[in-house]
């Protein structure tokens, strides 16, 4: 059985456009993957124009499961912790009274090279992605560390 996991260094704030944190994919200790990724949402909502802290979360440095499974909106994708609470990095005002986490969190492809297409999601840039979920399975399961290298930038 190969053990998987990721690190992702979170170096970027939602501010800005595109992928702009690294992301590592380890098979039994071995890197197999290292490129760029974005922890953050996107930074304004479209529909509304509000900016990224009043429509989204944001997911905070922890660690967390992850299970490969086919997704009804993204298809073939990562979820975090079964797709419940995953610690956030301010209130997540975005499903009414303001909470500490994000829920139904995934590693998705993003909508295209300079829009995440996040409301909370880590996305892969859709260039990247292909070489990305090439290493998992449906199942496959394992551990993800996002570490915070903004300088504790929320």
């Amino acid at each position: 059985m190969t053990i998987k996991s990721i690190v992702i260094d979170s170096l970027s704030v939602p501010d800005f456009l595109g992928y702009n944190d690294r992301g590592t994919i380890l098979c039994d200790n071995a890197i197999v993957w290292h490129d760029s990724l974005s922890c953050c949402p996107n930074p304004y909502q479209p529909s509304t124009g509000k900016k990224y802290r009043m429509a989204y979360g944001w997911v905070a440095p922890c660690s967390a499961t992850f299970e490969c499974w086919s997704s009804p909106k993204h298809g073939k994708s990562l979820k975090l912790n079964d797709l419940g609470p995953v610690p956030a990095r301010y209130p997540d005002l975005s499903n009414g009274a303001p909470k500490m986490t994000c829920s139904a969190v995934e590693i998705h492809c993003g909508q295209n090279h300079d829009w995440r297409g996040s409301a909370a999601c880590i996305t892969v840039d859709p260039g990247v992605w292909p070489s990305f979920i090439k290493f998992f399975e449906i199942g496959d399961k394992g551990q993800i560390a996002i570490i915070d290298k903004t300088g504790g930038v929320a």
